[in-house]
């Protein structure tokens, strides 16, 4: 279950049944289309749900083809998330619609386990992304 509680009292405010598979990353925090506050988070299971943080209705899913225990990271200048799996994969997804914006990289030689870093970030440009790589390096790349 993914749980939404009050942060004030504790008390939940609503809960959201998932597929059985553990989730490990830190939500991350987003905007909708309709402005409303929505939260997206990855999974064991290899998929990347964003809900709605009000009622925690599905706002959309996307396939990444690979377990992901690394928290997404917002890209505020390409309204988007950067997300990687445990097999080296990297993708950047739209935020409104959770289609995939770009393959970052085709793959990494190594299991990704670390959360992206995502800095540099100028409106209309691009922007750089750190990803630390199981085969003990820490690579650059632009998105």
């Amino acid at each position: 279950f993914v749980r939404c509680a009050d942060a004030t009292n504790g008390t939940e405010i609503w809960s959201v049944p998932t597929s059985g598979s553990p989730i490990f990353t830190t939500p991350c925090r987003i905007e909708t289309k309709t402005g409303s506050p929505a939260v997206v988070l990855g999974s064991h299971d290899g998929h990347v749900r964003c809900l709605n943080a009000c009622d925690g209705k599905e706002q959309w899913v996307f396939n990444a083809c690979g377990s992901i225990v690394a928290s997404p990271a917002l890209v505020r200048s390409k309204n988007a998330v950067v997300v990687a799996t445990t097999g080296g994969m990297v993708f950047t997804i739209c935020c409104q619609s959770g289609r995939m914006i770009s393959k970052v990289h085709d793959k990494f030689p190594g299991e990704i386990f670390s959360s992206p870093l995502v800095c540099d970030e100028a409106p209309g440009e691009n922007c750089c992304l750190f990803v630390g790589c199981r085969d003990s390096h820490l690579y650059k790349v632009w998105i």
